[in-house]
């Protein structure tokens, strides 16, 4: 499960990065900006851990495992929703990076 969770870690944290780096470079306020980069960030280990436990990865299993642990994350109150929206997006988007690594993987 090593590799995997690289891969995994890797194509979150690219989307992840993007989607906060961009956030940021916008946002003046720094208790806001710190506040979306650690749920941002929990949410992210939320996924990859999830995904490391599932015997199959497809399209299919990371949109939905996605959108479980956004649904549990839309319901905080200090969870901005359109940020939240924004990095989903930017999550389910990195779905062809995350294929390329787990191809490598199984190679």
């Amino acid at each position: 499960m090593g590799k995997l969770s690289k891969a995994l870690g890797t194509g979150l944290g690219l989307a992840l990065a993007a989607t906060a780096g961009a956030y940021l470079l916008y946002k003046k306020n720094p208790r806001f900006r710190r506040q979306t980069n650690q749920w941002a960030e929990k949410m992210k280990r939320e996924i990859k851990d999830t995904l490391s436990g599932l015997n199959e990865i497809n399209q299919t299993t990371f949109k939905q495992t996605i959108d479980q642990v956004s649904q549990r994350y839309a319901r905080m109150k200090d969870v901005n929703k359109s940020e939240l929206a924004g990095l989903v997006a930017d999550l389910k988007d990195a779905w062809a990076h995350f294929n390329k690594d787990l191809a490598s993987l199984k190679k």
